[in-house]
């Protein structure tokens, strides 16, 4: 993480935008993610858990960091003394803001003395009620007011936040050479597509099935609902109201052309709402078939297909890739492994590509040529994946972390100790 953290900062620091560093720090799970409440020793927070963050600050020189919802010796990260003013200050160094999570900090005086800075959200009263003035009832507004008029406090601590707040202002919109910029231009689209193709990465394919050789496919069936369903919503604070998006199935439509027919099916059922976290996309995916109803169509599909391709994920659905849960299962959901393995067996130019920010389970893959795993790749994500599965792009991507075969080669799950005390979480190494 540090090696491509620093980097990445780097990056995009010198352009004028500032990096935050997130979530700081023994985010561990997202299962009661506020009230987890971590306990270990001082070797593993130093050698496993802040390497990254202090390579984040030291050598990376990040302007912002963002404190993270759990405990850390019973006492909130957002507002945690040891982590923000004895490690993140003191021993490091850091000059920049301090910025809470949404909703992360829990206490006013904590969050004055303990190197708080700028607090995102509250679940005051005021906020939750939907009143107008909401942000005056943040912990660090009227009661924080509230504590220096009846000189309970001083305004020392008020004057460094100030400073770090005004010296972040400064680094980036007032700099005098800082170019002007734009929103959602055709050089954003552009720049968007390179970086999802730059990242579709190819997990295998046998008897070189891909790239699909559009001189001899007369007809391309797409299965699966990721074929269809925007991936620019859901999962909690990754969500986003994008000017446009290519789904899979139109990105394909629209490199093949009139060279051969692309047909599409449903295969599965997965969320038929449309609607994820509040952000509704318009989508009307319902569709009221039986299960052996949708995998008997597609079969029928496949079989008289040169090239099948099955869009398979987690659909960005509750429980599945989104905040604020842990993930129930390694598998797929919505029965799609059957799916993938009932085509495997009527057509051998099977291609899954699979669109999820995690690991999943194959149980299928010695049955599968092709697989390609195609993440949540943004407004381009179609025309991306097209290009890459028609070979105009190399799938040059490289996984970040390892996909097991199954959840038992998972060391933790295998020795016992997953998933643990999901109140309590303690570490001893």
């Amino acid at each position: 993480s540090a090696t491509m953290v620093v980097p990445y900062i780097k990056g995009v620091q010198e352009n004028g935008v500032a990096a935050c560093v997130k979530h700081y720090a023994l985010n561990n799970q997202e299962f009661n993610r506020h009230t987890t409440n971590v306990q270990l020793s001082d070797r593993a927070l130093y050698e496993i858990y802040l390497p990254a963050f202090k390579a984040a600050v030291q050598e990376g020189g990040t302007w912002s960091i963002m404190g993270s919802y759990n405990l850390y010796q019973g006492q909130h990260a957002c507002h945690n003394k040891r982590l923000l003013k004895d490690i993140l200050r003191d021993e490091w160094g850091f000059d920049g803001v301090v910025v809470s999570d949404w909703g992360g900090v829990h206490n006013t005086e904590q969050a004055i003395h303990n190197g708080m800075d700028l607090e995102f959200g509250s679940w005051t009263s005021g906020l939750s009620a939907g009143t107008r003035n909401a942000y005056d009832n943040y912990y660090l507004a009227f009661p924080y007011l509230k504590l220096i008029k009846e000189g309970k406090v001083g305004t020392k601590e008020l004057d460094e936040k100030v400073s770090n707040v005004l010296r972040l202002i400064f680094r980036t919109s007032m700099d005098p050479h800082k170019p002007f910029g734009s929103l959602g231009s055709p050089e954003h689209g552009q720049a968007g597509r390179q970086i999802a193709e730059e990242g579709i990465v190819l997990l295998q394919n046998n008897g070189n099935v891909l790239p699909i050789d559009l001189n001899k496919a007369k007809k391309i069936a797409v299965i699966g609902e990721n074929a269809i369903k925007m991936m620019t919503v859901g999962g909690g604070s990754s969500s986003l109201k994008v000017k446009y998006e290519i789904s899979p199935l139109d990105g394909l439509k629209n490199r093949v052309g009139s060279k051969a027919e692309v047909v599409y099916v449903r295969g599965y059922v997965g969320d038929p709402t449309g609607e994820y976290n509040g952000v509704k996309t318009g989508q009307d995916l319902k569709d009221n078939r039986s299960e052996d109803e949708l995998l008997a169509e597609a079969l029928q599909v496949a079989k008289d297909a040169d090239y099948v391709i099955f869009f398979s994920g987690l659909n960005k659905s509750n429980h599945q890739d989104c905040e604020d849960s842990d993930r129930a299962s390694l598998g797929l959901p919505y029965a799609q492994d059957r799916v993938i393995s009932e085509l495997a067996k009527v057509n051998k130019n099977l291609i899954v590509v699979n669109i999820s920010g995690n690991a999943v389970a194959m149980p299928w893959v010695n049955e599968v040529p092709a697989i390609v795993q195609g993440w949540f790749l943004g407004s381009e994500a179609g025309t991306a994946l097209a290009s890459v599965l028609v070979g105009d792009a190399n799938p040059s991507g490289k996984l970040p972390f390892t996909f097991p075969a199954k959840l038992e080669d998972v060391g933790a799950h295998k020795l016992g100790e997953y998933p643990g005390n999901k109140e309590e979480l303690a570490q001893s190494k």
